[in-house]
Formats: C-alpha cells, structure tokens, sequence
C-alpha cells in the first residue's frame, strides 16, 4: 500500500457513475484524508473515502477491534474516530471534492440509493453548503 498516492475506496454496492472526475480531482489533492462526515462529526461517511496509506495504517486498522456491532459501533464510527486521530496526529482533512454519483445498496443500512437527477441535485446543494459552512 505504501507506494500509493492515495487509496480510494467504494463500498462494494456501489457503482459511482462519475468516479473518472472524482479520482481526478482527488489525484490534485493534498490532504492526508478526504472523506464527508455527518453526525456532528461522529460518522464518516464510507461509501466513497480516500486517504494516504499511511493514514489507514496508522490510523485506521489498528482499531479495527473497535467495531461492535451489537453496541452500534459501525465502520462509519471507525472512519470518524480516523478522521480524528489523523487530525490529533497534525494530519489533514478535507471533504471529498466532488459528489460522488452512486447507484447500489448501502451496504450497512441495506437501502438502495438511485443515481436520479433528483438526488444528484439534492447531493450537490448539500455539499455546496457544507463548503461554505467548513469554510468558516
């Protein structure tokens, strides 16, 4: 893993219909973790991630025997708590640069996601607004 850039990683139900341009505009990038997080900031979202290897290493598989999830501790708490470690450790963070079109089934909720005009739209304006607000 170590002689990558960046390791980018798609849920596996997931198809991202714009993954071409969200791996170019990820490739201009230099943080160390680029990945959108909700919850107030305890959740990272995992259905697109990317982050420096090390940064897994470090950060993340280390705590893998975090996850529990009879206590509702979930890989999208894991990906939070990197996200904090990396932070803690003087690393850096920044949402993913572009909305990534998906079209599958979340694989912990089992809902399906359809990549409609509808929720590209709403996706977009979510994400418009968090840059702003993250801007601040």
């Amino acid at each position: 893993m170590k002689d990558y850039r960046y390791i980018i990683k798609v849920s596996g139900r997931y198809r991202v219909s714009n993954g071409v341009e969200l791996t170019r505009r990820i490739k201009q990038m230099t943080a160390d973790l680029i990945c959108d997080v909700h919850a107030n900031l305890t959740y990272g979202d995992t259905k697109t991630v990317a982050f420096k290897p090390q940064i897994v290493l470090d950060h993340l598989i280390p705590y893998k025997n975090e996850l529990d999830e009879n206590r509702g501790v979930i890989i999208e708490h894991l990906m939070a708590r990197c996200l904090h470690r990396t932070l803690a450790a003087g690393g850096s963070w920044v949402p993913l640069p572009c909305t990534p079109y998906c079209d599958g089934i979340s694989g912990s909720w089992g809902i399906p996601q359809r990549d409609t005009l509808l929720h590209r739209l709403k996706q977009d304006l979510k994400r418009r607004v968090a840059r702003w607000i993250y801007c601040y």
